[in-house]
């Protein structure tokens, strides 16, 4: 302060300390909530074990009680986080935004402008700070830009699927599974202040399917009276009779797409998926599946995602006529079948396709907007999509639908990379299917599929590649051959018959070098260098495994997927020379293929390199990288896979439980 002249009694000064911030405490208020005990142990240990800030995400189906575990916990040890807790949904907003209301109500009220320096400032901001951190319907990216830093915070997502690569970075993985039928009793018995008949309750319970949310709208139902206990006829028609007036004060179309959504044979639909059913363009179906939830036909899943209730889905499905019946079918086989032959396009540009028809309509249905950008977005939507994949090509499979094959065909690559556990049954479809259609190529191409699904019954897979060679060759399809020859030397080496094995590379090698299939070529180059390595000819293995890694990244797009088999080649041989001195050049390799799953998005290569490197750790007899190494590699994949049970193994042999 600088002042000429002072005058009078002279200066006084008068402080006042500035208002601390508000403490945030932003989670929503708890709910009922019942069970769920080893997911909250499974929560307790995670804060426990953690090595700096806990990072752990909860994935489940939509109404699976994901909200109401974390919400549940997070108020029960709100003491661990006296900095506060804060909470967002990403279904309403966006990473920056969600950022600028936490960092202002942390205190700040300066805040950046770049997205750089705005997370620089909550990293700094939650440094030496002890907050709990929530955030809904999350994904990857949004994790790594929202979880907190300081060692005392907690941060939890919730996701319906697509988080297991922040395993990748130390966090867990939890999968949330439905409520048995006791605790979803108990639950419509908390909400609704009259006894329930044992009767009403029964199909109340059977009808949630486990579901928390289910409950609750059921429990909601019954506080309305809407199933009040009567006679049994009267009682039957209850609830048709209330859809009628439902239906009746609707436009007619609005009505029509109730009844088909509900028939509908898959967990949910989209806007995009009811354009397809009603025929409409997406905007106006948005605006039906909005009118729909109002009338409380529909209930609103959330990210885009829309479910008739089961109280009503089988008395609004029961309103279809077999005409509609059928068309309704014709419109979801023809979106889905475009949908996939887009997402194949994507995940492999290189692959050859019995569907070229669908192929070309997925070209034409894309040179406006192209759906998926990315092959994390092509991932993306099949990994929300699957189950109604699942459903609809069981319904065609019922129905002895050729498209069933055409899905298998658009699917295979999706399928290598997750590894879904209804492969086999999905192959044995396409299979059933392509048979009465004559097409040798669609034949032989679903006889390889299904031969991919049959571990470890190998000498049955060996015989439906033979079939699928003969095939190709009386389609007089060379590319088919080709590619038969490469998975009869595959069995053949599964087989421990290695020098017939080598002779079928052989061939397959020199046919795709004939048709100039570059790709193809160092596939077989890999193979070849793969059964090297069993024959103990080690330089000509790692020539080969080199010459295939070259090829396949000069590609244009180069595939990474295939390179990092070579790279997993490379570390076998590595490994199998028992020289302590290679081991940092196999980990370095591993860990280097390791960031190429990122990219490729295959869980099943990422859990195979996670078991490579709990190989190296036990060599080195670090036991705690180990056991990382291998929960890991399990958390990935589902129960009952090869890798899922050979990492079980392993951990029950050195004394760790997998429960």
């Amino acid at each position: 302060m600088q002042m000429r002249d002072v005058h009078g009694g002279g200066l006084h000064l008068h402080t006042t300390s500035m208002p601390r911030p508000v403490v945030p405490r932003q989670l929503p208020a708890p709910r009922w909530f019942l069970d769920r005990d080893q997911a909250r142990a499974w929560l307790d240990r995670s804060w426990r074990i953690r090595h700096g800030p806990m990072r752990v995400a909860v994935q489940g189906p939509s109404g699976v009680g994901k909200t109401a575990l974390v919400t549940a916990w997070g108020h029960e040890h709100r003491h661990r986080w006296p900095d506060g807790a804060l909470y967002a949904d990403l279904f309403t907003t966006d990473s920056d935004t969600i950022l600028r209301g936490w960092l202002l109500a942390l205190g700040h009220t300066y805040l950046p402008e770049d997205p750089e320096g705005l997370g620089a400032l909550w990293r700094t901001a939650t440094a030496h700070r002890r907050l709990l951190v929530v955030v809904e319907q999350a994904t990857a990216e949004a994790i790594h830009a929202l979880f907190p830093a300081g060692p005392g915070c907690a941060g939890i997502a919730t996701a319906h699927h697509g988080l297991d690569e922040l395993v990748a970075t130390g966090g867990r993985i939890a999968h949330l599974a439905g409520l048995p039928d006791q605790t979803v009793g108990d639950l419509i018995n908390c909400l609704v202040d009259r006894p329930v008949p044992s009767r009403v309750l029964d199909e109340a319970v059977a009808s949630a399917g486990g579901s928390p949310l289910a409950a609750t709208l059921t429990a909601a139902a019954l506080a309305r009276d809407l199933y009040t206990p009567l006679a049994e006829t009267e009682q039957e028609n209850l609830v048709p009779d209330r859809i009628t007036t439902i239906l009746t004060a609707l436009p007619e179309q609005t009505a029509t797409a109730a009844v088909l959504i509900a028939a509908f044979p898959g967990s949910f639909v989209t806007a995009e998926s009811t354009a397809a059913l009603v025929g409409t363009p997406r905007e106006q179906a948005q605006h039906t599946l909005t009118t729909l939830v109002e009338a409380a036909l529909l209930v609103d899943l959330g990210r885009g995602r829309y479910t008739v209730h089961d109280r009503v889905r089988q008395p609004l499905a029961d309103r279809l006529t077999p005409e509609r019946h059928t068309a309704m079918v014709e419109a979801l086989t023809g979106f889905y079948r475009v949908r996939l032959a887009a997402v194949d396009l994507v995940l492999n540009v290189w692959r050859w396709r019995a569907d070229t028809e669908g192929i070309q309509l997925a070209r034409t249905a894309q040179e406006d907007k192209v759906w998926f950008s990315t092959r994390d977005e092509a991932l993306a939507w099949a990994d929300a999509e699957l189950d109604n994949i699942l459903a609809l090509a069981r319904l065609l499979h019922q129905l002895e639908r050729a498209e069933v094959a055409m899905f298998v065909d658009h699917i295979g690559t999706y399928v290598t990379l997750r590894k879904p556990p209804i492969a086999r049954k999905l192959y044995e479809w396409g299979l059933e299917a392509a048979r009465p259609t004559g097409d040798g190529r669609l034949v032989g191409l679903m006889l390889q599929r299904l031969s991919t699904s049959l571990h470890p019954d190998w000498r049955t897979a060996l015989d439906l590649n033979l079939q699928a060679k003969d095939a190709y060759e009386q389609a007089g399809f060379a590319q088919g051959v080709a590619s038969a020859y490469e998975s009869i030397g595959s069995m053949l080496v599964r087989l421990g018959r290695l020098e017939e094995a080598e002779e079928a590379q052989t061939v397959s090698l020199r046919m795709h070098q004939e048709l100039g299939k570059h790709r193809g070529a160092a596939f077989q180059t890999r193979r070849l260098g793969e059964i090297h390595v069993r024959q103990g000819r080690t330089q000509e293995a790692m020539t080969a495994f080199t010459a295939s890694y070259r090829t396949l990244l000069h590609l244009d797009p180069p595939d990474i997927y295939q390179a990092t088999r070579n790279t997993q080649g490379m570390i076998t041989l590595l490994l199998n020379e028992e020289d302590p001195a290679l081991l940092p050049v196999a980990e370095l390799l591993a860990l280097e293929g390791l960031a190429s799953t990122l990219v490729s998005g295959s869980l099943h290569q990422r859990a195979s390199l996670y078991m490579e490197l709990a190989t190296i750790a036990r060599t080195r007899t670090d036991r705690s990288q180990e056991i990382d190494y291998l929960q890991r590699a399990h958390a990935l994949l589902s129960p009952g896979h090869p890798v899922v049970e050979q990492a079980a193994a392993r951990l029950a042999e050195i004394g760790v439980s997998t429960a």
